[in-house]
């Protein structure tokens, strides 16, 4: 380092200044304040980049005070969720869009489909997926993974057929969606996620994205139709939206139903929610991604401004 001091100050003033803690301090009081954190509601700890503290993240405000006594380093607090692990297959609470969720289909089988959005409806918290992966009084779990047992989502209670809107309610969720690949053991590898910064309408023209929990991301996916009404399993929807890749690679597969579709915002880091993930064109079959097994280079989505307009969903941000 102080070769590199050395050399650099030929062309560009540097002053070098202590740090009020060593990178070794702050690292050991952050351990013990984690480890001490079942009675001080301390979930996180690091420390800050210049060398002056600590950050600390507590599980609720009334833990703030109690977090700041605990040492005599100073410290800035924050209120929030301990890290967990978790990946599109292996969902925990608090619940995000774009991960995986099954049911009972009868005997050893299960169907499974990709939840949109997190939200809220009639003062519940509530996960956005397509009707056509359920009905009302059907209970919701993740899968079993290879790391992570199978915890309970929650029992739908409200559906619209005709908007492929169905909703399940949860005990806590953010508003994040999951992103990139999928990694069906549940670790999560290959996989991020992004904020969900709102909704808007979707528009002819426009390219977007999809998140399923079997194709992964897909985007570059091109609007070439709105208002559009078909058959679904005999149940007619209204108001959806046909949109394709141009290059005819996967846009969509089995599994991905209900999933995000959105467009990253001003910042890409967060995304717009557009509307769910409701079926593919059977005419346009394609090449998979993630673990797809039958894919399709056309899809069909019901769109957001119908859904939020029609049944009272507000979209969660984060």
């Amino acid at each position: 380092m102080t070769t590199v001091v050395k050399r650099l100050r030929q062309s560009v003033p540097i002053k070098v200044v202590p740090a009020a803690y060593a990178l070794r301090e702050l690292k050991t009081e952050a351990t013990r304040l984690v480890k001490e954190g079942t009675t001080s509601g301390i979930v996180l700890a690091a420390p800050l980049a210049d060398g002056s503290g600590l950050r600390l993240r507590v599980a609720g405000t009334a833990m703030t005070r109690t977090a700041q006594a605990l040492t005599t380093i100073p410290t800035s607090v924050e209120v929030g969720d301990a890290p967990t692990p978790t990946g599109r297959w292996a969902d925990t609470v608090p619940f995000w869009g774009g991960s995986t969720i099954e049911r009972s289909a009868g005997g050893n089988k299960v169907t499974r489909c990709t939840t949109a959005f997190a939200g809220r409806r009639n003062n519940q918290n509530v996960l956005l997926t397509a009707a056509h992966c359920g009905s009302t009084g059907q209970a919701w779990t993740t899968p079993s993974g290879t790391y992570f047992s199978q915890i309970a989502v929650g029992t739908a209670n409200y559906e619209k057929p005709d908007l492929e809107a169905m909703f399940i309610p949860v005990s806590d969720h953010r508003g994040r969606i999951y992103d990139g690949g999928v990694d069906p053991t549940g670790q999560g590898i290959g996989e991020f996620s992004k904020a969900v910064a709102g909704w808007a309408p979707p528009e002819v023209g426009q390219y977007i994205c999809q998140s399923g929990s079997y194709s992964g991301v897909r985007c570059s996916i091109r609007i070439t139709l709105k208002w559009v009404t078909y058959s679904l399993d005999g149940i007619i929807v209204t108001n959806g939206v046909e949109a394709q890749r141009d290059d005819k690679t996967n846009a969509v597969g089995k599994g991905d139903s209900g999933g995000p579709i959105f467009r990253l915002s001003s910042d890409p880091n967060r995304v717009v929610a557009l509307g769910v993930q409701s079926a593919g064109d059977s005419s346009t079959p394609a090449t998979c991604t993630g673990i797809a097994t039958q894919c399709f280079w056309r899809l069909y989505f019901a769109d957001m401004t119908q859904i939020v307009g029609q049944t009272g969903f507000t979209v969660t941000v984060g």
